[in-house]
């Protein structure tokens, strides 16, 4: 009896070796890298300078510049807070250390790694919102978001725990242990003056959901992002420079903020900066994106009558894909067709088109994609039936200048319950000249 258990222990050890060797043995993780005229293929990013980067593919080394790729990877948002909105699009995550009415601080207020900025300040005038504890349900999320980031505002705005939004001035924040204003890596309560009150209130930190600055001394963004890049921890970055040295990585992001963090993360699964990039979308001369406005039109399968939803889905919240959530695109229920002119030397049409699964997980429905050029449309690519469950169908089909495409979002039997498509990064690919 002891024999054959020693036999199990030897074989539970053995069976342990081998399955810790096959951990060590497995591949990095991958992303899809979109190229220009290739085939869409799965890379690891390798480096990355102001005109290049370098991936490697089917275990060799590509060097690519950065005109050359569409797009690689996609941005996965997370859900805990704190998030800060920055005016150029910008999504920073880390503890909010202590906040004046001129910047604050951004931090790991419990050092246990969860900010990968330690103590930068930034300017409150590049902010436009902060969001201390986000809505557990995706839609409401996206939808407070999205107005952080997009609408003007004459005052501040208290964001309560409760849905109530007060108006005023933000005067910062208090520490938790001394009272100050300026010291400390924790704070318990957020000092704010009403409108048409000379004097402040103290709100405990407990209470606030988020807040929404001023965006009437926000200067305006002198240049575009040389590219957006998105971390695996929800950071995302719209990068105007990024420098490297033998241990830390600075960053320049579009609206002027300065962030640095150190080169190697102390992650044992993603060990260096890079590693932790997870979506990195150039802003590319040879891709014209389609942009409002474009002649819509709805046709419904009863009564009701859907919107089209720009750069958001037909709820108001933001564009998701399977696989992540797109920056650009519409919003189009089953039923509705968008018609673009095709521009002057634009040479192929792409575009991504999924079931966003916002509210619900049963629609089903088919995207095609018409060509009107002298003479009735003519239907140049169709998707198959897809669901919330499938992964975006990738178009991609060759144009005239001059012609029309039209985009149909076209619902299945049975009704059109939870069709709610997204056509994702509609974009031209212009030639040279």
């Amino acid at each position: 009896m002891i024999c054959f258990s020693r036999r199990l222990v030897l074989v539970a050890f053995a069976l342990l070796v081998s399955s810790r060797s096959s951990w060590a043995e497995a591949p990095e993780p991958t992303s899809l890298l979109r190229i220009l005229n290739r085939p869409a293929t799965a890379g690891v990013l390798k480096s990355l300078t102001a005109d290049n980067a370098e991936f490697i593919v089917a275990g060799k080394e590509l060097k690519l510049p950065l005109a050359d790729i569409s797009r690689f990877g996609d941005w996965q948002e997370t859900a805990r807070g704190p998030q800060i909105v920055l005016h150029d699009g910008s999504i920073l995550i880390g503890d909010i250390l202590r906040m004046t009415t001129e910047e604050l601080v951004l931090g790991d207020a419990l050092q246990l790694g969860r900010c990968r900025w330690e103590d930068e300040t930034i300017p409150l005038s590049r902010v436009r919102g902060i969001l201390l504890q986000p809505p557990a349900n995706r839609l409401e999320r996206d939808r407070l978001m999205i107005a952080l980031a997009n609408e003007k505002r004459r005052d501040d705005e208290l964001l309560v725990v409760g849905g109530e939004t007060i108006k005023g001035i933000c005067l910062g924040t208090k520490d938790a242990a001394t009272g100050d204003s300026t010291n400390g890596r924790s704070w318990e309560t957020l000092r704010f003056q009403l409108r048409g009150v000379n004097h402040a209130v103290n709100l405990p930190a407990a209470k606030v959901r988020g807040l929404a600055l001023s965006t009437t001394l926000q200067p305006p963004l002198k240049s575009p992002p040389a590219y957006w890049l998105g971390l695996a921890d929800g950071n995302l970055l719209a990068v105007r420079r990024l420098h490297a040295t033998a241990k830390t990585v600075e960053l320049e992001l579009a609206g002027g903020v300065l962030l640095n963090c150190d080169l190697e993360t102390g992650d044992e699964q993603s060990p260096r900066f890079l590693d932790l990039v997870s979506f990195l979308w150039p802003t590319n001369p040879r891709m014209l994106a389609v942009r409002p406005p474009v002649k819509y039109e709805f046709r419904p399968y009863l009564s009701t009558e859907w919107p089209l939803g720009i750069d958001s889905n037909v709820h108001g919240g933001r564009l998701r894909q399977r696989t992540g959530i797109a920056f650009h695109g519409f919003g189009c229920h089953a039923g509705g067709t968008i018609e673009v002119e095709v521009p002057e030397r634009a040479e192929f049409f792409e575009v991504e088109a999924c079931v966003d699964d916002s509210l619900a997980d049963n629609g089903r429905m088919q995207f095609a994609i018409l060509a009107v050029h002298d003479g009735p449309a003519k239907e140049v690519a169709v998707s198959p039936m897809l669901t919330p469950q499938d992964k975006s169908y990738a178009f991609r089909v060759p144009v005239t200048a001059g012609a029309k495409l039209r985009l149909e979002a076209r619902w299945a039997d049975g009704g059109d319950v939870g069709d709610d498509g997204n056509w994702c990064y509609p974009r031209f690919v212009l030639g040279g000249g």
